[in-house]
């Protein structure tokens, strides 16, 4: 059986009374003045008291108690005191998690500028590739269109063929670059969005 540490020191401060305890045969019992001898059969000195007064024994081992752990919070609060952590060491570890956040938040912008640049790069080049492309094949729409002439094509509607093939290649040259232009833009935001979010989630359990 566990017995709380209230009950080891309420028995204990019974026991430890000037007066001692005694039990008889029927299990219940009796207190006796210190000058009571038992030893053959007791004496005319041996008188019988009243029980215990079991609340000033519980009030005894609260103190008890109490004054143990007031005296663990003293020692507890002269440890800290005489082996708290150096203030020089934690200057320098919130140096450090400063440091790294910074370092991070110049890798991912860093990051996110070569991301948008390598984007818009290709967005260019693809742009430029498209446009190339339809100015050639616009080129080789007037090649023909030229050889079609001596065959007795008619003039006007070779102009018209001309005027079609420049006027659809500058719409596309115009689109490429309109989608290349929104792809950047929602590349670039995407990439700061990301920047911003990873350095605040990396000061954020650099504090913790």
């Amino acid at each position: 059986m566990k017995y709380s540490k209230i009950y080891l020191l309420v028995m204990s401060s019974l026991l430890s009374d000037p007066a001692m305890a005694d039990f008889t045969d029927d299990g219940s019992h009796v207190r006796w003045t210190n000058e009571c001898t038992r030893s053959g059969g007791g004496d005319e000195h041996c008188t019988q008291m009243d029980e215990p007064d079991v609340a000033d024994a519980v009030n005894k081992g609260i103190d008890i108690s109490k004054d143990y752990t007031d005296q663990r919070y003293d020692e507890m609060k002269s440890y800290v005191e005489n082996n708290g952590v150096d203030k020089s060491y934690v200057d320098a570890a919130d140096a450090a998690s400063k440091k790294y956040a910074d370092q991070k938040a110049a890798t991912a912008e860093q990051n996110a500028k070569n991301h948008a640049d390598s984007k818009a790069a290709a967005a260019e080049s693809n742009a430029n590739a498209y446009t190339d492309s339809k100015f050639s094949d616009m080129q080789s729409y007037v090649d023909n269109t030229i050889s079609n002439i001596s065959n007795g094509v008619d003039q006007s509607y070779v102009d018209a063929g001309d005027a079609g093939a420049k006027s659809y290649a500058d719409q596309q040259a115009n689109n490429a670059e309109d989608n290349a232009n929104v792809y950047t833009d929602s590349k670039i935001k995407d990439a700061t969005n990301d920047m911003r979010s990873y350095t605040d989630n990396s000061s954020a359990q650099t504090l913790v």
